[in-house]
């Protein structure tokens, strides 16, 4: 599983629901402007260091993943306000992106690679073993890993029952405080709920404000993971059990 995020500055808990956006699918054509908005919120993430035609792409696979979650909301002037990524049957949604846009992935990381050196280093050793052994795990069809594992990886489904998650949650700065994230979280829990979802779940890094924002929409804690690569993360989950 990827963390997930919400605005720097932890604006979005406070904020009303604003009437001014809306939400709804994002839009294979308004991936370039959602990898900006990823690259200006989350820039310092490794996959934003993949840089923008990395995130371009991947956000696209996100798109026409089946059992993949992308949701945007635009402004009243027709400009991206934020974006959730989230997957409502994640061992089926990271199988689709590995079929139909791992290799393609896979060259625009290594391409970028080649031209920024830090960035090279880091991919092969904290990431190149593993994301090659996800590769072989999700096209043999094998179970995903258990719980413990770097958050990119994903869950399987959890000891609570059939669980989604929500991978990635970003807000335009300038979109701060009119309620973007907590639309786009609702949005995406009506989803889930739809599709008989009994759990949702997420990380987030616990020196980020995005913590207070989860807690603030009753998100419960349940404890840590620190992923391969030393990254620590606070999990949060929403039960949609009746």
């Amino acid at each position: 599983m990827a963390p997930a995020f919400v605005s720097s500055e932890g604006e979005e808990a406070a904020g009303p629901v604003g009437a001014s956006f809306e939400v709804g699918p994002l839009s294979r054509n308004c991936t370039r402007a959602s990898a900006r908005l990823h690259l200006e919120v989350l820039g310092t993430e490794f996959l934003a260091r993949g840089g923008e035609r990395f995130l371009r792409l991947y956000h696209r696979a996100w798109c026409e993943s089946p059992a993949g979650l992308a949701l945007a909301a635009v402004d009243a002037s027709g400009e991206l306000a934020g974006v959730l990524l989230g997957t409502l049957e994640p061992a089926a949604h990271y199988r689709s992106m590995a079929r139909r846009h791992g290799f393609g992935l896979a060259l625009c990381l290594l391409g970028h690679a080649l031209t920024h050196p830090r960035f090279a280093k880091e991919l092969l050793v904290t990431r190149a073993v593993r994301y090659a052994r996800g590769a072989v795990r999700v096209m043999a069809r094998r179970p995903a890993p258990t719980r413990g594992t770097a958050p990119e990886e994903g869950p399987e489904e959890g000891p609570e029952g059939k669980e989604g998650e929500i991978t990635h949650l970003m807000v335009a700065p300038s979109a701060r405080g009119a309620g973007v994230g907590k639309a786009l979280v609702h949005e995406a829990l009506r989803a889930a709920e739809a599709a008989g979802i009994e759990q949702v779940v997420l990380v987030t890094r616990p020196e980020l404000a995005s913590g207070g924002f989860y807690l603030h929409l009753g998100w419960l804690p349940y404890g840590e993971v620190t992923s391969r690569s030393g990254e620590h993360f606070v999990r949060y989950k929403w039960s949609l059990r009746t």
